[in-house]
């Protein structure tokens, strides 16, 4: 039995699985992320990048996006260095998810603020459009502001002319 398959068995028990994976080499590494990624699992992907010394964070993070987890495609951005934030963040945009596209332009640098925003304007929230704007530096406030207003949501509308400097409403 390959090393490879032995160590696939443990993919129920991730705890000794990153234990075994921790001793391959780089070249077995790349072949087990390829793996993992065919689980198509946000979680094992994103706990395979976080511990796996070498592991392919861009593809592992490609894999983690395809979910549309938008639990766990914040969490790789929050938790692995070097994750590529861009895409990663057209993964939320993908699954259109107000809350945590607004998390990511609030809390990452290198965000993309004005695809988040747009996004966010797509998911037609009033309630996010108008945080985005409250919070998120560079944010496109014309944009936020005419989509607020499409939405008819007067909770909303009266808030975003009453807290936001320059609303165009």
């Amino acid at each position: 039995m390959r090393k490879l398959d032995f160590i696939m068995q443990f993919i129920n028990n991730f705890d000794e699985f990153i234990i075994l994976a921790n001793q391959l080499s780089a070249n077995e590494i790349e072949e087990l992320a390829k793996g993992v990624i065919e689980t198509k699992d946000a979680e094992y992907m994103y706990k395979f990048a976080r511990d796996i010394k070498g592991a392919p964070i861009k593809e592992l993070a490609k894999g983690v996006t395809e979910t549309k987890n938008v639990e766990y495609i914040f969490n790789f951005v929050r938790d692995i260095k070097g994750a590529p934030i861009k895409e990663l963040a057209k993964g939320v945009i993908e699954a259109k998810n107000a809350k945590y596209m607004y998390l990511l332009a609030c809390y990452f640098k290198g965000a993309p603020i004005k695809e988040l925003a747009k996004g966010v304007i797509e998911t037609k929230d009033a309630k996010y459009m108008y945080l985005f704007a409250c919070s998120v530096e560079g944010a496109p406030i014309k944009e936020l502001a005419k989509g607020v207003i499409e939405t008819k949501d007067a909770e909303y509308m009266y808030k975003f002319a009453r807290d936001i400097k320059g609303a165009p409403i």
